[in-house]
C-alpha cells in the first residue's frame, strides 16, 4: 500500500493512515522485528520528501505520530543488539525527525541524545544535537547574569557541540561570550 501511494503521488495524503496501519500490523504481529524494519525503511523516504517540501512540521508530524511506539521499540531493539548494527542509522533518523519537530528545547535535546546514543556516528543526529546544545547555551546567556553563572557547564556544552559537529553555526560567537563570563563565574 505504501509503494502504491508513493507511485500514485498520494504518500503525503495517505501516509498517516498507512503509518497507523503499519503500527496496527506491528502490534498484531507481536512487535515483530521485521515489521519494525520494514516500517522504518518504507516510511523514511516519504518522511524525507515531506521534510524537504514543507514549511513547519505538520505533515511530518501526522506521518510519524502513529509510528511512535514502533519507533521507540525499534530504537531500543537496535541499540541493544550488535547484530542489528546495520539498522541503527535508520532508527536514529526517526529520532532526529522527532527532535526537529519537538516544540520545546528539553524534548529536542532528549530525542537528539537518543539518536546519537543509538548511532553515535549519525551525521544528522550529531548536527541536531550540537545545534540544540548551542541553542541551550544561547538561551542561558540571554537569560542574563543569574542564569549564566555556571561558566564551566556552558563551556562544556559548547565543547561537546564542537566535538559532535564542528561546523555548527554560531559556536565561535558563543564560545567568546562564555569566555567573557569567566572573570565572575563560580569556579571559572
Amino acid at each position: 500500500a505504501l509503494d502504491e501511494a508513493v507511485a500514485q503521488g498520494r504518500a503525503r495524503l495517505e501516509g498517516p493512515s498507512l503509518s497507523l496501519r503499519l503500527t496496527n500490523i506491528w502490534r498484531w504481529s507481536g512487535l515483530d522485528e521485521h515489521v519494525e524494519r520494514a516500517a522504518v525503511e518504507q516510511i523514511t523516504p516519504i518522511a524525507w520528501t515531506i521534510y524537504q517540501e514543507e514549511r513547519g512540521h505538520d505533515g511530518l508530524r501526522a506521518l510519524l505520530a502513529p509510528l511512535q511506539p514502533l519507533v521507540e521499540h525499534f530504537g531500543e531493539r537496535v541499540a541493544g543488539d550488535e547484530s542489528l548494527l546495520a539498522y541503527r542509522a535508520a532508527a536514529a533518523q526517526m529520532f532526529v525527525f522527532r527532535s526537529e519537530m519537538a516544540e520545546d528545547l528539553d524534548k529536542q535535546l532528549a530525542l537528539a541524545e537518543r539518536a546519537v546514543a543509538i548511532c553515535p556516528s549519525h551525521r544528522n543526529g550529531r548536527l541536531v544535537l550540537a545545534q540544540a546544545l548551542a541553542r541551550q547555551v544561547r538561551l542561558s546567556l540571554e537569560r542574563g547574569f543569574v542564569a549564566a553563572l555556571d561558566h564551566s557547564a556552558l563551556a562544556a556544552k559548547l565543547e561537546r557541540a564542537r566535538e559532535l559537529y564542528p561546523r555548527t553555526r554560531g559556536l565561535d560567537e558563543l564560545e567568546e561570550r562564555v569566555k567573557k563570563l569567566r572573570w565572575w563565574s563560580k569556579g571559572g
